[in-house]
């Protein structure tokens, strides 16, 4: 009866890991950028940047502080200056620091995959723009075991892309049945022990 139910806990275990998902950030853009009163500054995040992007993704960008004397607001444009499709115009910020979110629709992707993407406003700091995906819990151990082979090439391991993504810690496979490094060759010496 105990193996029955140590069977079952495990069965459990395993399909709850399975239903997890976590949100895996890409960084497109990080620094620190001030908006000014007069709309004078913004920043700039070039098409190529949005080629893992996906539908229903979330574009999120993080505002450190922002006016409270003006009204703080924040704007997101396309690469040729047009108020990027499906984003709200001129979102007002009130708390910081805080992230402002917009959820990736099928036509704007498109839009960002072609144009890029402008984020401009007045009167807040701005210090990130990261791109948002769900993923599988399944799916983060398969990724890592694709960090792990292009570590093993000499790449930085990265979660998703060869873009600036959020750092792994060093991934170490230790196996017992796996042979440890090849020791250099020892100095060979030849002894005769029979005849001529």
């Amino acid at each position: 009866m105990k193996k029955f139910y140590l069977i079952f806990t495990c069965l459990l275990l395993c399909l709850g890991m399975r239903a997890a998902t976590v949100e895996v950030k890409t960084n497109l853009w990080s620094g620190t950028q001030v908006m000014d009163a007069n709309w004078s500054n913004w920043v700039t995040i070039a098409a190529s940047n949005f080629s893992d992007a996906e539908e229903g993704n979330v574009l999120s960008v993080t505002i450190s502080e922002a006016s409270t004397t003006d009204y703080a607001q924040i704007m997101l444009n396309d690469g040729g200056w047009t108020a990027l499709v499906d984003a709200e115009a001129g979102k007002h910020i009130t708390d910081t620091p805080t992230e402002m979110k917009w959820t990736v629709t099928d036509n704007m992707l498109a839009v960002l995959k072609e144009k890029g993407l402008i984020v401009k406003g007045v009167s807040y700091t701005m210090t990130s723009v990261d791109l948002i995906k769900k993923v599988q819990t399944s799916s983060i151990s398969s990724t890592r075991s694709s960090a792990t082979q292009h570590r093993a090439h000499g790449a930085a391991p990265t979660w998703h892309s060869s873009r600036n993504t959020i750092p792994t810690r060093p991934l170490r496979q230790y196996s017992p049945l796996q042979p440890s490094a090849p020791s250099p060759p020892a100095q060979s010496t030849t002894t005769w022990l029979g005849g001529e």
